[in-house]
């Protein structure tokens, strides 16, 4: 995970702010705030070769590793791969479509 998402997240998911640590339990069992992430990503890499080739590093380390461990249930990824060959109206379409999938979160 580059360092600033590493840092990013660090801050974000702050202890009493966004779970609660439980004394002499495992961090998995920890009360979270959070009913839910969301990630998006956006990536030249095409995404077979991410999740074959480097083993889809996004549910390993940022959902397993990070978010079910404090508790987070309901975890949605987003990706866009191949943004770089795209024309630009896909890349507005690709946007258009994340905006309606937000909006309806709300």
């Amino acid at each position: 995970m580059p360092a600033p998402m590493k840092g990013f997240i660090d801050k974000v998911l702050a202890k009493g702010i966004a779970y609660r640590p439980n004394k002499g339990l495992p961090p998995m069992l920890n009360q979270t705030k959070l009913r839910g992430v969301s990630v998006i990503t956006v990536m030249a890499t095409p995404g077979l070769a991410y999740r074959l080739v480097f083993g889809n590093p996004i549910t390993k380390i940022l959902f397993r590793g990070t978010f079910t461990k404090i508790g987070v249930k309901n975890l949605k990824w987003f990706n866009h791969p191949g943004s770089d060959h795209q024309t630009d109206q896909a890349r507005r379409q690709a946007l258009t479509t994340i905006q309606q999938r937000f909006a309806k979160l709300t």
